[in-house]
């Protein structure tokens, strides 16, 4: 919508530090993917969302879901990991995610975009 509007930029400052507890990674972690790799994590002023036990589970496909919808991040979309390859949502050290294998196929495809849409050209 701000785009077809022609905003261009923001007019409050843009925070990166903070999470809002939106649970969009963890909706779509649970609920598109079927992994719980990640969920809502302490009480209060300490909740935060996490790996269980602070420790990336076997079971994270490494999508990258997670940071491609979470909207605190500046993460450009840069498409499937490769081996090696790491990337960071916001400056959350608990979602640092290294890929270990090739993903194959597009993380949007499972959302209903494929790679037609141009996000990976």
């Amino acid at each position: 919508i701000a785009l077809r509007c022609g905003v261009k930029e923001v007019r409050y400052p843009f925070r990166n530090e903070d999470c809002v507890l939106c649970g969009r990674c963890v909706r779509v972690c649970t609920e598109v993917w079927q992994a719980r790799a990640i969920g809502f994590v302490g009480r209060g002023n300490d909740r935060h969302v996490d790996y269980p036990f602070g420790i990336r589970p076997d079971f994270c496909k490494q999508c990258g879901s997670c940071i491609q919808l979470c909207p605190m991040t500046i993460t450009p979309c840069d498409g499937p990991m490769k081996p090696g390859e790491e990337r960071l949502c916001g400056k959350c050290e608990s979602q640092l995610m290294i890929a270990d294998e090739i993903v194959g196929s597009c993380v949007w495809c499972k959302l209903g975009e494929g790679f037609a849409c141009g996000r990976y050209a």
